[in-house]
């Protein structure tokens, strides 16, 4: 089992399609194995997720 890092999964999430992310290299090069992600990476992923959305509507509506 691989356990991915948070970065990994940013990575392919903001590189343009056209790009193979780390990911994707990873996933070629050793098909058969099982990843994972720990529950602090998907924790860091959703505040990551979540600041953006409170950064963007910040923007919209002039509020901090």
């Amino acid at each position: 089992m691989v356990i991915l890092d948070t970065n990994i999964i940013i990575d392919h999430i903001r590189l343009p399609k056209k790009s193979d992310s780390h990911l994707v290299k990873i996933v070629r090069f050793i098909p058969k194995e099982i990843f994972a992600l720990s529950v602090i990476s998907i924790q860091e992923l959703y505040i990551g997720q979540s600041s953006k959305e409170i950064q963007k509507r910040e923007r919209y509506t002039g509020s901090n």
